[in-house]
Order: structure tokens, then C-alpha cells, then sequence
């Protein structure tokens, strides 16, 4: 019993390490994808506003890459000074300071956010997309190992025992005729079929018997 809870423990930890494991190369890449969006929004925001002086004019085409991108999951917002101008970022989120980036949770979903000051401008320009899709294809992936991980496990299980029961027979067996001896049949013997420790043991046992 103990070979066999070990042996079922240790396979389905290592089932389960793997789906962690690709799951956080997942979210890894998905940063990465994030980032490198980020950067195009960012320069070309920058090349098509770099003319434009008037902030409403700014705000116009702020307002087509809002709507353009929100399709996509991923919601931006400018921010002129401390005011925010225009911005279809999810309720809750809290931006990260101008150059860094993070992740956060809302009730609805979970955002990766970036914060990256525009070039000649005091325009902080915020990315945040949804990657609350991550979660539920890891709920996903979990939901198909544990099936596998349970029919995978039973069979093992059945193959172990069956196993470890044909490996103990012999013992069982030496017990038995042992048995018979402490009632009094000293003719009796045990199976010396093989050369492995039990058929040594059954050897021993029937010289000692005679």
C-alpha cells in the first residue's frame, strides 16, 4: 500500500507540475506578445499625433485607436498632466507608474498594464490587456488531466497490485507450508521454482524441514 499511494502521488504531482508548468510559459509569452503591442501602439500614436498641438485633436485620434483596439481586448488611456483624456480602461484598474508595467485582477477578468510616457509630449499613454483568457484555458487543461489523471492512476493502480500480489505469492505460499510445520506435518514443502530470494528462502526451508 505504501509502494503504491507513493507511486500514484508521485505521478499525479508530475501530471499537474506540467500543467503549471505550461501554464506559466503561457502567461510568459503573453507578456512578451503584450509588451511588444504596447510598443507599436506607442510609436505609432506617436507618429500620427507628432504634428497635432491641440490636445482635442489628440484626443480625436486617441479616441479612434480606443475604439479600434478595445476590439482586440485591449483598452488604452492618455493622460494629459494629472487629467485623464481619454481612456477605455475597465473600472478598478490602477495604472503603474510612467515606464514600468504589472498585472492585476478585477472581479471580471485579470489585465496585464503597461504605463509608457510618449516622446516630445507630457502624454502617459496606458495599455492594459485581458488575459483572463489564460486562467480559463488552464481551468481548461486542468479539467482534462484530471480524467486522465484518474483513469491513469486506476489502471496503474490495478497493474501495481497485481503485480506486488503475484511478487508476494511465493511468501504467502512459504507462510502457509510454515504453518503446516508448527502443526505437526514435517513432510510438507515449499516451492523452490526459480533462483530469487523467495525460491533461496523456500530452499532454506526445506532443509531445514528435512
Amino acid at each position: 500500500m505504501v509502494t503504491l499511494v507513493l507511486f500514484l502521488v508521485i505521478l499525479n504531482v508530475g501530471i499537474f507540475s506540467l500543467a503549471f508548468y505550461t501554464y506559466e510559459n503561457n502567461v510568459s509569452a503573453a507578456k512578451e506578445i503584450a509588451a511588444a503591442e504596447e510598443k507599436v501602439i506607442a510609436t505609432a500614436f506617436a507618429n500620427d499625433t507628432q504634428y497635432l498641438s491641440r490636445e482635442e485633436s489628440i484626443r480625436r485620434v486617441m479616441s479612434s485607436y480606443c475604439e479600434f483596439y478595445q476590439k482586440k481586448s485591449i483598452y488604452l488611456s492618455i493622460r494629459f498632466g494629472e487629467g485623464e483624456a481619454v481612456s477605455t480602461l475597465p473600472s478598478g484598474l490602477t495604472p503603474p507608474e510612467a515606464g514600468y508595467s504589472k498585472e492585476q485582477r478585477t472581479e471580471e477578468s485579470r489585465f496585464f498594464l503597461i504605463t509608457e510616457k510618449l516622446p516630445d509630449k507630457e502624454i502617459l499613454l496606458v495599455y492594459a490587456k485581458d488575459i483572463g483568457y489564460l486562467d480559463e484555458d488552464f481551468k481548461g487543461l486542468v479539467s482534462v488531466y484530471v480524467p486522465i489523471s484518474l483513469l491513469a492512476s486506476l489502471f496503474l493502480a490495478l497493474c501495481l497490485f497485481f503485480v506486488l500480489r503475484k511478487l508476494a505469492s511465493p511468501l504467502e505460499r512459504l507462510r502457509a507450508a510454515t504453518e503446516e510445520m508448527v502443526q505437526g506435518n514435517f513432510s510438507v514443502r515449499a516451492e523452490t521454482k526459480g533462483s530469487d530470494e523467495f525460491s533461496l528462502l523456500g530452499k532454506d526451508f526445506n532443509r531445514m524441514a528435512q
